[in-house]
């Protein structure tokens, strides 16, 4: 019962480790939007203590906050002047700002010089998709849609874009291509957001031979007109492919994945159904209509 549960919770969960006087580190849980109040953070105190006016600074981005507000979920909300180490509560910043929360940063006490917090790595896009209001005047509803959704899934990367057929809109980053359809579905369902989605591209990695630079490439916009010099050396991104299919399906997966520039690492039979094939593809031809090729050959 539930009584067991919390018992056996004290007697087998440890103690936070951080003192009431320490340095203060603040781990950034999760985040909300509240359309009054703007950015609601859900906080963890590891070490010292937060109070209310509290002048405090990220770790990641180095954005300074005051606190206005503290309390916890009991489960309603109850503030509260003070968290200490060990805590989870909520906390409400002088910054609206839905950008300025990324979850599993760390806050400290400005001034501080404190080691961020284990565990916190920026995701890093890998699928790039242009996404264009369909009524241009409802560019400024897609924009704050936009904002609210990343505040909770820092994953995300948004940056405004302007297209000559589309107009006004967002080049958006994901981590995949199953990631890409569930934020559309979030923005039509949540916020009755109509968009125009641009075929999935990946991110190519430009080298100037003339000066050695080098820089990331996410949209065709950026490639000019005429084309990169004959010197220039654009890289692709790659993924080792593990298909699995039946033994006579083999040669039409075997065509697709040469079709697509796919590299064969491995064929091996699992058993008298199972084929196991591993191939080295280059991910661009997987983020465009690999997997309905590849449902389409097998019969699913």
């Amino acid at each position: 019962n539930g009584e067991q549960v919390l018992e056996a919770v004290i007697e087998n969960v440890p103690a936070p480790s951080g003192g009431a006087n320490g340095p203060l580190r603040v781990l950034l849980l999760d985040c909300h939007y509240d359309d009054y109040r703007g950015a609601g953070n859900i906080i963890q105190v590891v070490d010292g203590s937060l109070k209310k006016g509290d002048k405090i600074t990220s770790c990641v981005s180095g954005q300074h906050f005051e606190v206005l507000e503290l309390g916890m979920n009991t489960p309603t909300p109850r503030t509260t002047p003070k968290l200490h180490a060990g805590q989870v509560g909520y906390m409400i910043t002088n910054v609206r700002d839905v950008r300025s929360s990324k979850v599993g940063d760390t806050l400290h006490h400005r001034g501080d010089s404190v080691d961020p917090l284990p565990g916190f790595r920026a995701a890093k896009p890998m699928v790039f998709q242009g996404l264009f209001p369909v009524n241009s005047d409802d560019f400024d509803k897609l924009r704050a849609a936009i904002s609210k959704l990343t505040l909770n899934d820092a994953s995300v990367t948004a940056a405004a874009e302007n297209s000559t057929a589309l107009g006004a809109g967002f080049r958006c980053g994901f981590l995949g291509l199953l990631h890409a359809d569930v934020f559309h579905q979030r923005l039509q369902e949540e916020f009755g957001a109509e968009i125009i989605a641009t075929a999935p591209t990946v991110p190519y990695r430009i080298k100037h031979e003339n000066d050695g630079q080098i820089e990331d490439c996410t949209s065709p916009l950026v490639v000019p007109s005429g084309g990169f010099p004959r010197n220039t050396i654009i890289e692709e991104p790659l993924v080792e492919a593990t298909i699995i299919c039946q033994p006579h399906v083999v040669g039409k997966v075997v065509e697709l994945c040469m079709d697509r520039r796919g590299e064969q690492l491995e064929q091996n039979f699992l058993d008298d159904s199972r084929v196991i094939l591993r191939y080295k593809l280059p991910l661009g031809e997987v983020a465009a209509d690999f997997a309905d090729e590849l449902k389409s050959r097998s019969s699913g």
